[in-house]
């Protein structure tokens, strides 16, 4: 509850800043929150509605933090987050092409044209076709290694 709060809060700061060079800290804080919140999560402590949860939040403003805290998010427990429930997953890439045709039609600060919303786009689209990336299956690797590793100390 705590981690979700200061990441919301690291968050809304980083949103209300108009310096980002001096604030660097601030985004490193946040993608650690994030890797935390996807830990408990890909450890079975956090549910997949709460994360389902966080990501709509974060399409719904859409800034470049909110861009690269979702890239975290997918690369980290994507394929984890469409085992557990896919439909969810297919209503996240649905809301996520509408919001970044919104935004480019908007053109709010170039958000929606930047290579890192076209990544994300074709990151969580490979999510959805099943296609697993090298990165993202290294991630896995890991964190199935770790749990096996956690079981075994029970």
């Amino acid at each position: 509850e705590k981690t979700v709060t200061k990441l919301w809060a690291e968050l809304s700061s980083s949103r209300n800043q108009d310096d980002r060079d001096e604030d660097e800290g601030a985004d490193k804080c946040t993608a650690n929150l994030t890797l935390i919140l996807c830990y408990l999560y890909n450890y079975n402590l956090v549910h997949c509605t709460f994360i389902y949860d966080v990501i709509r939040h974060l399409i719904e403003n859409f800034s470049e933090l909110d861009v690269e805290v979702l890239l975290l998010i997918l690369s980290h427990c994507g394929y984890s987050l469409r085992t557990d429930d896919p439909s969810a997953l297919k209503e996240i890439v649905l809301l996520v092409q509408a919001r970044a045709v919104k935004a480019q039609k908007e053109d709010k600060n170039d958000t929606a044209s930047s290579s890192r919303v076209q990544y994300m786009i074709s990151a969580i689209t490979d999510l959805k076709n099943n296609k697993k990336r090298k990165q993202d299956a290294v991630f896995g690797e890991k964190t199935a290694k770790l749990r096996q590793l956690i079981g075994r100390i029970k």
